[in-house]
This record gives C-alpha cells, structure tokens and sequence, in this order.
C-alpha cells in the first residue's frame, strides 16, 4: 500500500486505491491467501461439500472393504488410548481436514491480470457451474468487505492515536494552569471578578487621583476668589486670613 496515512486528515485514509500495477499485483495476492480462503470456506460450509470433504464421497469397492478394517482399528484405538489423548487425536484430525478442504478450494482457484489493465479476474472450478459461480461471487464479497474493514481499521487506530494525543495535551494544559494560579498565589496577583489585584488597586487609586484633583480645582477656585475680594478692598486680609475656614485650608494643604 503505497498510500501514506495523514492521522489529521481521515479523508485520505479512506482513499481508494491506485492503479499501478504494483497494487494490482498485490490485491492478487491478498485474493490468494489462505486467510481470505478461510473466510469463503466458513461462509460457504465446504466441509459439507463432497468434492472438498472426501469423508463424504460415496465409498468405491476398496473403500468398501477397507471400511471395516479401518472402523476396527479405531475401535482398538480408542480402547488403549487415554481419553486425552483420544480427544487430542481427534482435535488434530480436524484440523488437518479442515487444511486439506481449505487447500482444495485454494487449489480450484485461479487469480489473473492480462498485465495491461487493472482487472482481476476471479476464476473458481467445481463439478457444479452454479458452486463454481457462488465461490467466485463469495471470494469478490469477502475481499470488499475485506477492504471496508481494512479502512474502518485505519480509522480506528487514526481515532486512538488522536484521542491519546488529546488527552496528554489535556493534561499538559491542566499542568499549565495550576502553574499559573501558583504563580499568582505566591506573588499576590490572585484575580477577583476577572482581573488581579494589581489591576483593582491601580483602577482605585486613579478613582482617588480625580477626586483629589477635582477637589483641588475647586478650593483653588475659591482661593482666586478670596484674593480678588481682598485686593478690591472689600474683604480684610487680616480677618481672613485667621479665620477658621483659611486656618483649615492651610491644614489641608499641608
């Protein structure tokens, strides 16, 4: 698969695939493996199938004889054979069967390209046409299923490593904000209503600063008009300047 999996974009790991022959010549050997084989032969149930499963053929005239023999010894066997090891015996025979069956429908299979166009042609022998047509039909549905879940795969893993990713940045982020308020915590910059304490204090003493100037401007008003009044004569300076309201004044401006 010539493809390259980008984790952060899912489209592309759904993709179709490519047409070079490299690809061709590698879903031919996919089409060819005993995995795939398997899958047709469980579907199709080729064990109860006489062509694939011998033990189901209709005896010849040397089976006939034989089959006496044959049932004798086993009956002998099973007598001076542990129970174990009877079930083992049995266990490994059919497993052994189930490998000649899935062999014989690999050895009716046949998987071609002309080398000139991307088809793959699925080729199935069996004494009957109509078997023939519904292992090849079987093998073509288990591939594309085949693909579908190769693609739901990549997008699984894609998803777990993505969700991994997530979570450790999660973590590094949840690192970084009990490093931030610390560092508020030991510097006193603990925030109240969405700003620090820093910033409240500033905004406070501001508020004061206007008031302050405010307060001056007027009583500098008032000042400006004392002195006029004084000057014109019609205030004694003296007066003035012992009575209580100027004494407080001074007081204040001190």
């Amino acid at each position: 698969d010539t493809r390259r999996n980008q984790m952060v974009d899912l489209t592309s790991m759904i993709a179709g695939l490519s047409g070079d022959q490299s690809v061709v010549r590698s879903e031919m050997e996919i089409l060819k493996s005993r995995a795939l084989a398997e899958k047709v032969a469980d579907k199709l149930k080729i064990d109860e199938w006489p062509e694939f499963n011998w033990t189901l053929s209709k005896p010849g005239f040397f089976d006939g004889l034989l089959h006496p023999i044959a049932w004798l010894v086993g009956a002998l066997q099973k007598l001076t054979t542990p129970p174990s090891a009877v079930e083992a015996s049995l266990e490994a025979r059919a497993k052994d069967r189930r490998a000649a069956e899935v062999g014989a429908l690999m050895s009716r299979m046949e998987i071609t390209n002309d080398g000139r166009s991307y088809l793959i042609k699925i080729h199935a022998q069996s004494t009957n046409r109509m078997a023939a047509a519904m292992i090849a039909n079987t093998y073509v549905d288990f591939y594309l299923l085949d693909q579908v879940e190769a693609k739901f795969d990549a997008i699984k893993r894609a998803s777990t490593w993505l969700n991994d990713q997530l979570g450790d940045l999660r973590e590094k982020v949840r690192d970084s904000e009990r490093a931030v308020e610390l560092f508020k915590e030991q510097n006193k910059l603990t925030e109240t209503k969405g700003t620090s304490l820093n910033d409240q204090q500033l905004s406070e003493l501001n508020s004061q600063l206007i008031l302050a100037a405010a307060d001056r401007a007027q009583k500098e008003t008032s000042l400006g008009q004392l002195q006029s009044q004084i000057r014109a004569g019609s205030i004694d300076a003296a007066a003035v300047l012992d009575s209580p309201l100027v004494q407080k004044l001074r007081s204040d401006e001190a």
